[in-house]
């Protein structure tokens, strides 16, 4: 196949893909695919200890811990962290 037959194919697949796309996605349709969707903010969950918390990540992980009934583990020192970082490399 020479590379001209290529690139005519290829764009014909890209033509046939954004048609499908404007069909099946378009404004007048009522379905909007999520990739679409404006992502939205989440409100942060109640957790009892906030101290714990330094960020949106943390408030999820602490929340799943005590919907499970777990405590987070206490944080390391920085000899335990220099160790985990030789131990990975």
């Amino acid at each position: 196949m020479r590379y001209a037959e290529l690139v005519i194919n290829l764009l014909s697949f890209q033509i046939i893909f954004l048609f499908t796309v404007c069909v099946c996605f378009g404004e007048d349709q009522k379905i909007q695919h999520w990739s679409f969707v404006p992502p939205k903010s989440n409100l942060l969950l109640e957790v009892s200890d906030k101290a714990w918390v330094s960020n949106e990540i943390d408030n999820f992980i602490l929340f799943k811990l005590e919907e499970n009934g777990l405590e987070p583990a206490a944080q390391a020192s920085p000899y335990q962290l220099i160790r985990r970082v030789f131990m990975i490399l």
